[in-house]
């Protein structure tokens, strides 16, 4: 089998075979590094930890304490949410899912029944399903002939299949979460499990496109993080940021 050359940070340079991923390499480093890992940054682009690797170049192993790994979390947060959505809501449609320093997000519509605060609980409820289920995530790129199919009329997803496809030669990414396939343009874990520690906030109008001439979605927030007690600091901070606004 043919190999790639990657070099490390460090500037040493190690054989592997060709396709080899990201997990490969961390797994050649040491078992706890390949735990604690969640993706790569190949030539200075983040790639999905399970992505196969076909030429040479420079790796970097993005671990669950680095920033990018954090926006990986919710990444894949936002997808569980949309995930959670389209199953108790089968008719909504779907704006664009995003991660930030903040948290994560997804813009929807849904004539029928738009989100509210008092829909929360029970979709946060569905996206633990969703977590226990131990999905595994995957990446495809399709055809634009064949986005336009999946996303079966959703205009706001029509649209963004159209901006990907014109973007990227006719390619358009997506990630399938079990039978749910979303948009992506965002690199994600590997499997639904692995996004324990989550909650969602609120949910807030929002112009598609944030343009007032566009339709209002309704924007649902949440955040996620690693461990419990990262979470903890971060409801303290929201707390006391209430407080200040109401004094």
């Amino acid at each position: 089998m043919a190999e790639i050359n990657i070099t490390f940070p460090d500037g040493a340079v190690k054989s592997f075979d060709n396709g080899s991923t990201t997990e490969d390499i961390a797994k050649s480093i040491s078992i706890s590094l390949a735990k604690k890992a969640v993706a790569g940054k190949f030539n200075g682009e983040l790639v999905d930890y399970q992505a196969p690797l076909t030429e040479d170049g420079k790796i970097e192993i993005v671990t669950k304490d680095a920033p990018e790994g954090l926006t990986v979390l919710r990444h894949t947060a936002s997808q569980v949410l949309a995930n959670a959505l389209h199953q108790l809501y089968p008719e909504m449609h779907f704006g664009q899912g995003e991660a930030s320093d903040d948290g994560f997000s997804f813009d929807t519509d849904n004539a029928d029944h738009q989100v509210s605060s008092d829909d929360l609980t029970a979709v946060e409820a569905k996206m633990k399903e969703i977590v226990k289920a131990n999905l595994p995530i995957s990446r495809e790129v399709l055809a634009e002939a064949d986005a336009l199919k999946l996303v079966d009329g959703d205009p706001y997803q029509t649209q963004l299949v159209k901006q990907a496809a014109a973007a990227n030669d006719g390619d358009v990414a997506v990630y399938r979460q079990g039978d749910f396939v979303d948009l992506s343009d965002g690199v994600q874990l590997s499997s639904t499990g692995d996004v324990k520690i989550f909650k969602l906030l609120s949910v807030a109008g929002a112009y598609w496109e944030g343009k007032s001439s566009n339709p209002m979605l309704q924007r649902v927030y949440g955040t996620a993080f690693f461990n419990q007690k990262d979470m903890d600091a971060d409801d303290v901070r929201r707390q006391e940021a209430r407080e200040r606004d109401h004094r």
